[in-house]
């Protein structure tokens, strides 16, 4: 499942609980410095695995 997230609060839980987040308005400058990094933080602290930011404009990790 994949959450729509942009905002510190919810990237926490797309991190913790989802996926990753849909990232459609996210340039590659927010996702590379904000989005990536609040979700790999947020998944490591819910020890679960990798997760995914996805945005149909730009390519993602």
């Amino acid at each position: 499942m994949l959450a729509g997230a942009l905002g510190p609060a919810m990237l926490g839980v797309a991190g913790a609980l989802a996926e990753g987040t849909i990232a459609v308005w996210a340039g590659p400058k927010a996702l590379a410095d904000h989005i990536v990094p609040a979700l790999t933080r947020a998944a490591t602290g819910a020890a679960v695995g990798p997760r995914h930011a996805w945005s149909p404009s730009h390519r993602c990790v």
